[in-house]
């Protein structure tokens, strides 16, 4: 007969036990969301190139700007893998595989914290964190594979580490340093397990730090053994030393010329620069596995914390290594919390009731509610549907390839047509374009930020920023033939105007996914005069409304094409994009605040101010309608207004640089010129590669009576190779 305190033991147990199983199966739906990820597509088209060729391609065979460049790839082997499961299974079994590796990842985290089977609760409430902070990097990506030898690494490790199991370390390295660049962990982690012991061995530890979790003599040599031979195993990779120095190199670019990186690609940012609802859960993470070093402050795991200190500031700094930040805390909080109180450490009567037997009912409480709220949350995912436009259909977000997040009509478009030459794009294009086109054309530029360098990418930032001189020096050096613009309109409407307003380029397709411009030269003449757009002559289509029915949907095509009329200078465009973008949505913020705009043109405040106050109304959040307020009040003599506007927009976009500049226009209008060149200066530190900005900022050092400052501007620009045409044109006023 088992007591009922036994039974209450056992329930709660399987209980907890159910919940991660739950959580297990909402990260395996969660992986399953359509295909969306810019860089996969280079992954297949390498991947087939192996396959076909049965050779690495041991330099650049895609772009036309590092064509013939010594190319490292620590991924290759992912990327035959991608291929072979792509071509036999397509794309939703691709999908489905990533799913797997991360499952298993966090199933092998689980096993590692899962030894008393008493604190099931509270390794499933740290868990359920744990997930919902990791889920920002929830995507098909050769990292995925990285997470999975991880998992396995710190399994063995806190689980297995006396056993024989750690000898299959060094083989798992083998796949490891052919799989992902980011390999370096595993004989980072194992580093610091001997670090610790050594530290341990060699008392130079405080308190009973040194008692916790001690080797005996032959698994401390079986450790050491193991580090040497995964060492070892990390060499053998296509690449020999290189291989295995390429991810130092990668590190060390973060302090170098390729620190501009960090600034621009998304995984490479800081976290705060990033806005994401599962941040909120690293952040709760990190205090709470801060909190459980307290707790023990002086029984701590020396192993644990070296490596999740290390892991934080990389993580805050650099948010691709996130995920392996929350393993590491999850696996240090857990196995404090579940151990209970040291007998001479602090003493903290909640913690202590969480985990006793009188709050057992409360555990069980808090499970269920996990288990519910967890069902809740896959079954959203699971009915989580988007309309297809051109299709009048309902998707699933689940399975398949994202409709709207590539160019595949544009693409099409270029291999129909036989667009000849080199291509200028986008960095988030690159990938698609180099599966769609390659080899017939060559990009610009796409994710493989290590072959690109700093110094391109510096010249890249430039282009996007209409650096004149820039485009001119890098055209003709790369021969570029054709510009793909085929990102949000917000950050390609500078590019687009210059390219629609250049004698030396017409504009040869025009579509919600991408504008195509076709050099004009002899080449292209027969080209130019069959495919011409003329955008002058443009009539919106006009949406079947009865098709649509009664489904709420946002009107992007209409969108899109209307702003892109409205940077144009088409006025006419814009405002019927606009109108049959409210017959759709009649609550569309953006509409509005292309109509106001257009009021604001012709300085026609009233209008503008009808349209802007329902474009508020609908959404006072919208990063659009408050520039367009904050242009009001200043075209309407309204400066302190527009300040406390922008002052909103940096609060809820705090990387916009913009904003900033907006601001440093307000300030100046209200003769405050201190304050004008503070919020100058602070846009320049967030994006230092828009030549407007040091033009202005100079005027108003020279405003200020500070002429050796405004020279130091100058001389900042030039010695970034700036356009500073404008410059010299304030200057002379």
């Amino acid at each position: 007969m088992f007591s009922k305190q036994k039974i209450w033991d056992k329930f709660e147990y399987l209980l907890g036990v159910l919940a991660v199983v739950v959580m297990l199966l909402y990260v395996y739906i969660g992986m399953h969301a359509e295909l969306h990820d810019p860089d996969i597509w280079v992954h297949l088209k390498t991947g087939e190139y192996i396959v076909n060729n049965k050779t690495l391609p041991n330099t650049d065979i895609f772009s036309s700007t590092v064509y013939g460049k010594e190319w490292i790839d620590n991924t290759w082997l992912v990327k035959v893998i991608f291929y072979l499961v792509f071509r036999f299974g397509g794309t939703d079994s691709l999908i489905s595989l990533s799913a797997l590796l991360v499952t298993f990842a966090f199933l092998f985290l689980f096993l590692s914290a899962s030894e008393q089977r008493q604190k099931t609760a509270v390794i499933a409430g740290m868990l359920l964190i744990t997930i919902f902070a990791s889920t920002a990097r929830f995507n098909i990506r050769p990292e995925n594979f990285s997470l999975l030898f991880f998992s396995i690494y710190l399994l063995i490790l806190t689980r297995h580490i006396r056993s024989k199991w750690v000898f299959l370390l060094p083989l798992l390295q083998i796949f490891w340093v052919n799989c992902h660049v980011l390999f370096v962990l595993g004989p980072f982690l194992l580093f610091v397990f001997i670090l610790a012991e050594a530290l341990k061995r060699n008392r130079l530890l405080p308190w009973e730090w040194s008692k916790v979790e001690p080797l005996d003599q032959q698994t401390y040599r079986n450790l050491l053994t193991v580090f040497f031979l995964t060492c070892l195993a990390s060499f053998l990779n296509p690449y020999g030393y290189k291989g295995v120095l390429c991810p130092l190199g990668v590190s060390f670019s973060a302090t170098g010329k390729s620190s501009i990186f960090y600034g621009y690609i998304q995984e490479l940012m800081p976290v705060w620069k990033i806005q994401h609802k599962s941040f909120v859960t690293y952040y709760i993470l990190i205090v709470l596995s801060s909190f459980s070093f307290i707790l023990r402050v002086k029984k701590i795991n020396i192993a644990h914390f070296i490596a999740w200190a290390i892991l934080l500031i990389v993580s805050l700094r650099i948010n691709r290594f996130l995920v392996f930040f929350n393993f590491i805390a999850f696996l240090a909080a857990t196995q404090i919390l579940t151990k209970g109180q040291p007998k001479n450490g602090m003493h903290f009567s909640l913690i202590e009731n969480l985990l006793g037997k009188r709050c057992a009912f409360f555990r069980n409480i808090v499970l269920i509610l996990i288990i519910f709220y967890v069902s809740k949350e896959a079954s959203a995912i699971l009915n989580s549907k988007y309309y297809i436009f051109d299709e009048y259909r309902i998707k699933s977000s689940l399975l398949g390839v994202n409709a709207e997040e590539y160019p595949k009509k544009a693409a099409d478009f270029m291999l129909n047509n036989k667009v000849p030459g080199n291509v200028f794009n986008l960095f988030n294009d690159g990938s698609y374009l180099i599966y769609r086109l390659s080899p017939e054309n060559k990009v610009f530029i796409d994710g493989r930020t290590e072959l690109y360098g700093g110094d391109f990418f510096e010249d890249y930032v430039k282009i996007t920023n209409v650096n004149q001189n820039t485009i001119e020096a890098s055209f003709i050096k790369y021969n570029i033939n054709t510009v793909f613009l085929s990102e949000p309109f917000a950050d390609t409407r500078g590019l687009t105007k210059c390219f629609y307003d250049s004698p030396n380029w017409t504009l040869i397709y025009f579509y919600i996914d991408a504008l195509i411009f076709l050099k004009n030269s002899p080449r292209n003449q027969t080209l130019i005069n069959k495919l011409k757009v003329n955008l002058a002559e443009w009539q919106p289509p006009k949406p079947e409304i009865n098709k649509i029915g009664l489904i709420r949907i946002l009107p992007k095509h209409y969108l899109k094409r209307a702003w892109t009329f409205y940077y144009l200078g088409l006025d006419e465009q814009a405002l019927a994009e606009a109108m049959q973008a409210i017959r759709i949505l009649p609550s569309n913020t953006d509409a509005y605040n292309i109509i106001a705009r257009l009021y604001l043109k012709r300085r026609l405040y009233d209008l503008a101010f009808e349209n802007l106050r329902i474009a508020y109304i609908y959404n006072s959040l919208n990063k659009e309608t408050l520039i367009s307020l904050g242009s009001f009040y200043m075209q309407t003599d309204r400066a302190a207004d527009a300040i406390d506007t922008y002052k909103k927009l940096i609060k809820i976009y705090p990387s916009f640089s913009k904003a900033y500049y907006f601001l440093s226009h307000a300030y100046s209008k209200m003769n405050n010129l201190k304050l004008a060149i503070t919020s100058l200066e602070k846009a320049i530190a967030i994006n230092p590669y828009k030549p407007k900005y040091y033009q202005e900022l100079a005027g108003l050092f020279y405003q200020d009576k500070r002429p050796l400052e405004a020279s130091r501007i100058y001389q900042k620009a030039v010695s970034l190779n700036l356009d500073t045409r404008d410059f010299y044109e304030s200057q002379n006023k």
